[in-house]
């Protein structure tokens, strides 16, 4: 796995630092969808991703932000790179 140190001494991983955050507003009405998926990682948004290709409306519910937790710091990744 790769980390790095930030100017406060922390260690921070490579993919997190590296990545932009996208921050949604807390939801305060009631929503409907075909499936909801609890949790924002890698698991939840590539399932997400597959479900609308299906034309499947699907709402990700997370805590935090997206792919910040153990996504981000795994050396786990979606790439296009490499062979099957």
């Amino acid at each position: 796995m790769i980390f790095f140190k930030d100017w406060n001494r922390q260690t921070i991983s490579l993919w997190i630092a590296d990545s932009q955050k996208h921050s949604f507003p807390p939801v305060h009405e009631d929503l409907t969808a075909d499936v909801i998926i609890v949790g924002g990682s890698i698991t939840g948004i590539a399932t997400a991703f597959e479900m609308t290709t299906h034309g499947l409306d699907v709402i990700i519910n997370d805590a935090d932000q997206l792919l910040q937790g153990t996504a981000g710091h795994t050396t786990a990744m979606i790439t296009s790179q490499h062979d099957i």
